[in-house]
């Protein structure tokens, strides 16, 4: 299981997400400083997305222990997270739904 969130330092990906009968439902392409997981780093859940390098790609992984760590002298990042994770679930939604996507 997957528990950490990736985070596009550099290049490009598209991400992928997971429809209930398992076929991949492209979005929208992400670039440098777009990231995805959140929820998986905020409360342990596996990710349902799945990502291409479209180009060269840097990603830098946030797991749970190291969020913790950042979250004991900057408290609003969690927030921020879970603030991410409302926007990008709301985008899921669209993007699952025939004729909604990105």
């Amino acid at each position: 299981m997957t528990t950490s969130a990736p985070f596009c330092s550099g290049g490009s990906n598209a991400p992928n997400l997971r429809d209930k009968r398992g076929r991949h439902v492209p979005m929208r392409e992400m670039q440098e400083g777009d990231f995805f997981g959140e929820m998986s780093v905020l409360i342990g859940n596996s990710r349902s997305v799945t990502i291409t390098a479209v180009s060269y790609c840097e990603l830098l992984q946030l797991d749970q222990q190291t969020l913790q760590e950042i979250t004991t002298t900057h408290v609003n990042v969690r927030q921020v997270l879970q603030e991410f994770y409302k926007q990008h679930s709301r985008h899921s939604i669209e993007a699952a739904i025939p004729g909604q996507g990105a």
